[in-house]
């Protein structure tokens, strides 16, 4: 079984810059961490089992919300395409974030797992 390992930058050079890296074991499933803003840190894990049964745990004090819906929109993203049991791990945070930022950051997060699904060969 082969692993592979893909890292996509979005935003890059900007204040709203997201890295999605993604580690594929061939068929049995993803590991990915989501991270990016001010501070990247390690605050949501989603698990995603094949069948898509799903948990999401916060790791961190400062896990924020964004954070679990990072973890658990891409972990649901690459289940769906290719029903592979995922774990997500996130942490994205920005000081001050405004409404824009937010909304930002999930085009952002959201784009870099859609170029993967878009890419990743089996």
């Amino acid at each position: 079984m082969a692993l592979t390992s893909t890292e996509i930058v979005i935003g890059k050079d900007t204040r709203y810059n997201i890295t999605l890296r993604v580690d594929a074991t061939a068929g049995k499933g993803f590991s990915c961490f989501v991270c990016g803003g001010d501070r990247p840190h390690v605050g949501a894990v989603a698990l995603i089992s094949r069948k898509g049964e799903e948990q999401i745990m916060k790791l961190d004090k400062g896990c924020t919300e964004l954070d679990e819906e990072a973890a658990l929109t891409v972990a649901r993203m690459l289940n769906d395409s290719f029903r592979e049991a995922v774990s997500c791990t996130a942490g994205v945070e920005f000081k001050d974030a405004s409404e824009k930022d937010i909304k930002q950051m999930r085009m952002n997060f959201t784009a870099a797992a859609r170029h993967f699904i878009g890419t990743y060969e089996r």
